[in-house]
């Protein structure tokens, strides 16, 4: 949901059906969010929402939450290191829901390696940006074996 904040996801899961059969759910959402920074603390009780919400729709499901990613704006990347640390601790409190950190995969480069070589816009990941961290999502995804007997990753 291009442009959406946690609110606007916890209205949409209203639509969604129950389902027995849904066994990951990944989200990679709060960025918009940091917009609001006064009131960021107010994200804590939004996730907290999402989950329980999501729990009662599917309740056979991971929940895993992509860590919020950087920006190349420092003074934003302050309220998007304070929404993930709140995400990190409203995970811990869940069972069946992950946080993934995905810290080597921007930072584990060069000062400002990301901001230079994998953001497109301000805001935005290139296609190099993309591909780094859609494979970093795939890799913490379950191996499902198929009937031809090849495993792959469940998405």
């Amino acid at each position: 949901m291009p442009g959406a904040c946690i609110a606007n996801v916890i209205d949409y899961i209203d639509y969604c059906h129950f389902s027995n059969t849904v066994l990951n759910i990944i989200f990679l959402i709060g960025s918009n969010d940091s917009s609001n920074s006064p009131y960021i603390d107010y994200t804590r009780s939004q996730y907290n929402s999402l989950i329980e919400k999501c729990h009662l729709k599917f309740p056979n499901a991971v929940i895993k939450f992509v860590k919020l990613l950087p920006r190349k704006s420092n003074k934003v990347n302050s309220v998007i290191n304070r929404i993930n640390n709140i995400l990190y601790d409203v995970c811990k409190q869940y069972t069946n829901v992950i946080f993934l950190d995905h810290y080597a995969l921007f930072y584990d480069f060069p000062a400002h390696f990301y901001k230079i070589h994998l953001y497109q816009s301000s805001t935005h990941l290139n296609a190099t940006g993309c591909r780094l961290l859609s494979a970093f999502i795939r890799n913490n995804l379950p191996k499902v074996q198929h009937h031809s007997g090849y495993y792959s990753r469940f998405f």
